[in-house]
């Protein structure tokens, strides 16, 4: 501890031994696919990052990241204060962001989508989904997924 600050390898013993043991990745894995095959990676890539003169940023799962940082590490952190193994303590931690961002990907308003592209949306669902700029068939959304692996 130094300055007021409290690290969590000073507060936990043997974690940083741990560092570099396990990975947690949450997000869209490189597997997912829609309904048609199509890799659900390279889309959800498009809408966080925007592609210029085409689609606009949206990055709802960087945002949801930034938002939420500081309370993931103390989560994570007190699961394992209470004496959860590592592996099990990521995996909790991974289904959490998890459904934070599948809430916020579920959620996104902003920028909306153009008017043509409502049009289409209300016609490709029968009229289910219009200005949800992250979703239309739900195979992006669905196929956001953790996993902890060890390293």
């Amino acid at each position: 501890m130094s300055g007021g600050n409290l690290r969590l390898d000073d507060a936990i013993p043997g974690l940083e031994a741990l560092d570099g043991v396990f990975e947690l990745k949450v997000g869209v894995m490189e597997a997912a696919t829609n309904g048609k095959g199509q890799n659900v990676a390279e889309y959800a890539a498009a809408n966080e990052f925007g592609v210029p003169g085409k689609i606009p940023s949206r990055p709802a799962m960087g945002e949801t990241l930034d938002a939420n940082e500081s309370k993931y590490a103390e989560g994570l952190g007190d699961l394992l204060m209470a004496g959860m193994n590592p592996e099990e303590a990521l995996g909790q931690l991974g289904e959490k962001v998890t459904a934070d961002m599948v809430k916020s990907i579920s959620r996104w308003e902003t920028p909306p989508n153009k008017q043509s592209t409502v049009k289409a949306k209300l016609r490709k669902t029968g009229g289910r989904v219009g200005n949800a700029p992250l979703y239309e068939t739900g195979a992006y959304v669905g196929s956001i997924s953790s996993e902890v692996n060890k390293v």
